[in-house]
């Protein structure tokens, strides 16, 4: 090994275990480089009594199964620890990838990574932005450049520790970290200079109001969108009320509205922008206009035709009342939806430097799923609102308005209807009422307008899904007219249908809403490639499969439930890559109403060592399978030692609408006092501090080990909503400590 790629062997195997400290705050002690026998283990965990032994092995050569199991089983026998690890970093051939449960010989063979040594430094900083959280930890805004500082840090010092050959606990971790950031953000004051700056400049070029006129032309796709039902009816959303009550009581503010497809986002943030544009500049951009060549904030700027920098315009632009950027569709540009995400970032880093301009409010909107399933959508700091659909009390009066008899829709498509997008299809449609009853999902609906009411009917239904093949190739939500010139008519027609619509200047169209690129996707899939399994199976190693897969387990969820349940069981059968297994299981966690074949699933995966961690990400915050699961299966993994990953987040999240539950869950783990940080960090989610969460949360300040930041959150937590509670929780926390001071000064006092 030469001494470059011996360099470059050593990083990786420390930043592999700067990854993992950041993952969860659930560890003890770490030492890289250990003085054990056999010299193969890397790195060596300690947690709760407990060793994981770590080897890390790179290379720029294709590493073979034959080479995995052999590092696997030399250091199997190498050293007796608790659990063992394989971490491989490089190119590495299918079978390694495949390898039966990721293990052999005892010993768990990690999915490999990228020889990216830049690459793992992005990921570090990305999970140290969530760790600090978990830790209670000061929070960093999650693109800040101090992350990537506070990586490089950590690395020079656990390079320090492996060469000294130092264990570093994770106590001494955090108290770096907090001091690290404590001092930068005393150092912190210049911000923003150099942005006044060059506004004071543009300004000097061009006057405020023609800047506002400016942003308001660029804004124009966005604030033009249908916000309205047909006889200019406008849905009532609070959610509105609370994103204009956060902008006129804050000076500054960053708001992610999100929520599933259809639920209203775009039309929430036409109606906002365009009431907002009367009180304070406002600039909005919808996600999904971008083409793909916008990859620079230089190239955004001049596709909206402005003097400078957004943020410039920004800062030069805002009056009295501040200014407002609104981005619409984050969405379209995730890496589950786009092989290409320069354009995700570029409007990322948009919303991380308007954020830091004094008066400037920010807000974007993105589906619930494709961030659940991004890490740089999680990572936005934001307040997220999230969408929910329109109670049916609501709607009935206006579908009752239209001619139809609301009571006497199926269930699925009463809960369509709830979604403002199917809602305007549905009276839009103008179907029969013996139509209505006979519809009984979304994409039922939308099934129904296919058949019935397109123009030209089979023959706008194979032009629609040749478009959505096209676009899904090029990533652009838009085509340009000219490559179209035979179908000018029928794409006239279904423009006026609702379907379809035009860019200003006419030059280029796309789909009306996303909804109807996914159906229109959805069916040229089922129709042209046959079973689902089969077709993703066979192209597995591609990313373009992603967007196919989960557009058509919901078509089909909701046409053919025997075929749904066909097609998952061959797509979560042993030859699925983890990759597509965890994207069945990810749809099969986001459902509202699970089937009996899908609460199978679950509890299978959740049955299996290896597959559980995605299994219950996957019903994180899910009430329904809170509901399903809290009697047998969660609490037989809330037993299991050491604590299952991702089991805390769970609760913790099902701690804002089922506290009770979560408290009766927590009780195994109350008697571990080495988990009580974990307890607290759960703790922390519920919504309701009744006297059985009070009690636990005083139990919790009295254990010796407790961290004094854990002790803070809670009673911050506390005394939100029980500010004479608060006083007894630091009462029970100091008091042992009292108690020993004296103890100990006594004692002194009987020595002298």
């Amino acid at each position: 090994m030469g001494g470059q790629e011996s360099s470059r062997g050593y990083l990786l195997q420390t930043l592999a275990c700067l990854l993992e400290a950041v993952r969860t705050p659930d560890w003890d002690e770490v030492t890289i480089e250990p003085d054990v026998p056999g010299e193969k283990v890397d790195i060596l965990w300690r947690a709760q009594g407990r060793q994981r032994a770590v080897q890390v092995k790179s290379s720029q050569n294709q590493i073979s199964l034959a080479q995995a199991k052999q590092w696997a089983t030399a250091l199997r026998h190498s050293y007796q620890a608790d659990a063992y690890e394989l971490q491989l970093f490089g190119p590495t051939a299918g079978s390694v990838v495949d390898l039966d449960e990721h293990k052999h010989d005892g010993v768990v063979v990690r999915p490999p990574q990228p020889l990216d040594v830049q690459g793992a430094k992005e990921k570090a900083a990305h999970r140290l932005h969530a760790y600090l959280n978990e830790a209670f930890l000061p929070p960093v805004s999650p693109r800040a450049k101090l992350l990537d500082l506070l990586v490089d840090g950590l690395v020079s010092r656990l390079l320090d520790a492996a060469t000294a050959g130092r264990s570093i606990p994770r106590r001494a971790f955090n108290e770096l970290l907090n001091d690290w950031i404590s001092e930068t953000r005393e150092s912190e004051g210049f911000v923003g200079a150099s942005q006044q700056h060059e506004a004071a400049l543009l300004l000097g070029h061009v006057s405020r109001a023609d800047l506002a006129r400016r942003l308001r032309v660029a804004s124009a796709p966005l604030r033009d969108w249908p916000a309205t039902l047909g006889d200019d009816v406008w849905l009532e959303r609070e959610e509105l009320d609370r994103i204009r009550a956060k902008i006129s009581e804050s000076s500054s503010s960053v708001t992610l509205v999100v929520g599933g497809p259809g639920s209203g986002k775009s039309a929430l943030l036409s109606r906002l922008l365009s009431e907002m544009t009367d009180v304070m500049p406002a600039l909005g951009i919808k996600a999904d206009i971008l083409g793909i060549d916008v990859t620079t904030a230089e190239a955004l700027t001049k596709v909206l035709k402005l003097p400078s920098s957004i943020p410039t315009c920004l800062q030069a632009a805002k009056n009295e009342n501040g200014a407002l950027l609104v981005l619409d569709q984050l969405d379209v540009l995730a890496e589950i939806q786009c092989l290409t995400t320069d354009r995700l970032s570029v409007l990322l880093d948009l919303v991380e430097r308007a954020a830091e301009i004094d008066g400037v409010h920010v807000v974007a909107s993105c589906r619930t799923f494709e961030r659940q399933h991004d890490h740089r959508l999680r990572g936005i700091d934001a307040t997220v609102l999230e969408l929910d659909p329109i109670s049916w009390e609501l709607i009935q009066p206006i579908v009752a308005e239209a001619g139809y008899s609301p009571d006497q829709f199926a269930p699925g498509l009463q809960q369509a209807l709830r979604q403002p997008f199917m809602l305007k299809a549905f009276l839009d449609m103008g179907v029969s009422s013996e139509q209505a009853s006979s519809v009984a999902s979304a994409h039922g609906m939308l099934d129904s307008f296919y058949l019935d009411k397109l123009p030209e009917g089979e023959e706008s239904a194979r032009f629609l899904e040749r478009l959505a093949t096209e676009i899904a190739n090029r990533e652009s939500m838009w085509l340009p007219t000219s490559r179209y010139v035979g179908e000018r008519l029928l794409i006239d027609q279904l423009v006026e249908a609702g379907v379809l619509h035009r860019r200003p200047d006419g030059r280029q169209f796309g789909f009306r809403h996303q909804l109807w690129y996914e159906h229109a996707r959805a069916r040229a899939f089922v129709a042209n490639d046959g079973g689902l399994a089969d077709f993703v199976l066979r192209r597995q190693s591609t990313l373009s499969v992603r967007s196919v897969l989960l557009s058509s387990l919901q078509y089909l969820r909701d046409l053919d439930e025997e075929a749904y349940v066909r097609e998952c069981n061959g797509l979560l059968g042993s030859t699925a890559r983890p990759h597509i297994r965890g994207l069945v299981v990810d749809f099969v966690g986001q459902v509202e109403t699970p089937m009996d074949a899908e609460v199978g699933w679950i509890a299978r995966e959740l049955r299996d060592r290896e597959r559980r961690t995605r299994a219950l990400a996957s019903i994180a915050g899910r009430p329904s399978w809170l509901a399903i699961l809290q009697a047998d299966v969660l609490p037989a993994l809330v037993r299991e030692q050491p604590p299952v990953p991702n089991l805390a987040r769970v609760l913790r999240e099902a701690g804002a609408f089922a506290p009770h539950a979560v408290c009766t869950l927590l009780e195994p783990w109350l008697a571990d006092n080495s988990l009580a940080g974990m307890c607290a960090w759960v703790l922390m989610g519920v919504s309701d501090w009744d006297d059985r969460a009070l009690a636990i949360a005083r139990r919790l300040v009295t254990v010796d080990n407790v961290d004094r930041h854990v002790v803070r959150q809670l009673v911050s937590a506390v005394s939100a909503q029980h500010p004479e509670a608060a006083p007894q929780l630091v009462r029970d926390y100091l008091a042992p400590k009292v108690a020993a001071a004296i103890s100990a000064a006594r004692a002194d006092d009987d020595e002298h």
